[in-house]
């Protein structure tokens, strides 16, 4: 039986990992947060921390001999890593490679996460081959956690990821939930037509991380959805799948500029046997949940 932990574990990716490798696997789950959770069930191990110090965490991986380190652990929010570029180095670069020099001695497969935003959105979307292009700190930070992985590990998996969303029960805010709340207030706010992305439901990133757990895949892949979509385009499917006024929705032009961002994931599809969900379907498994559908919610 494999020893999993997972850093990072009230995130809403990692809400996520944590519900499928309860409900399908009998792993042995180590979960550590700096949010409490409520309701976590008794076989799984589960540790609050103060924050994420490198050293603590990276002594508590060794103290576990863990078969599986999956670091949720990271600062995704673009405008926060340019306002505090310490933070975004400590916890994207510093606290990634603790985990993963903990994996190495401890000989487990290190499961890390980047993004679609290593490339500069102007040939979207990309594959695993292509040559990424810093355009902010943000990037520079991912960029930097994979050449960890590259230059220091063996046994790891990272997966780049686009836009991801789903519902989290900590109140965790994606691309969608902010759409939502602008919607709810029936207030007019733009969307850009010209932003292009292939939004990742959580729930399909958190079957392709079980499958590349379960079949030892190695290396780097590309996670995104089955839909490629403006950022207009997204919010008039929230607002038609939630019931909302899509005239509320103004289009934001950059002045004929289109950013193509997105990930192919045809290697994803092909190798750990995943089919991505379409963008509405997603939206339409979200709206059907309950809070009281997550075992590990408030």
């Amino acid at each position: 039986m494999k020893k999993i932990i997972i850093a990072g574990a009230a995130s809403l990716l990692g809400e996520y990992l944590v519900r499928t490798f309860y409900r399908e696997t009998d792993y042995e789950l180590f979960l550590i947060s700096t949010f409490p959770m409520n309701n976590v069930p008794e076989r799984i191990i589960y540790k609050r921390v103060e924050s994420w110090n490198p050293k603590e965490i990276k002594q508590i991986c060794l103290d576990y001999f863990p078969d599986v380190v999956i670091n949720c652990v990271s600062i995704n929010d673009i405008e926060e890593c340019e306002k505090d570029h310490k933070k975004a180095w400590d916890l994207n670069v510093d606290f990634f490679k603790a985990l993963a020099s903990a994996s190495k001695i401890r000989e487990a497969h290190y499961v890390g996460f980047s993004s679609e935003s290593v490339f500069d959105m102007t040939n979207g979307p990309n594959q695993e081959n292509d040559i990424p292009k810093p355009w902010s700190y943000f990037s520079k930070t991912k960029i930097a956690a994979e050449n960890i992985c590259k230059s220091e590990l063996n046994k790891f998996t990272l997966f780049r990821n686009t836009e991801t969303f789903g519902k989290s029960s900590y109140g965790r805010t994606d691309l969608i939930s902010k759409f939502m709340l602008l919607l709810s207030h029936n207030v007019e706010f733009y969307a850009s037509d010209s932003m292009f992305t292939n939004p990742l439901f959580a729930d399909d990133a958190a079957r392709a991380v079980l499958n590349c757990v379960e079949r030892e895949r190695y290396g780097f892949y590309h996670l995104g959805g089955k839909d490629y979509l403006s950022h207009f385009q997204i919010a008039s499917s929230v607002a038609k799948i939630f019931g909302f006024d899509s005239a509320n929705i103004l289009k934001q032009n950059a002045d004929g500029k289109t950013f193509k961002s997105g990930l192919v994931n045809l290697k994803a599809e092909t190798d750990l046997r995943i089919k991505f969900s379409d963008f509405e379907n997603a939206l339409i498994s979200i709206k059907l949940q309950t809070d009281s559908a997550s075992d590990f919610g408030r």
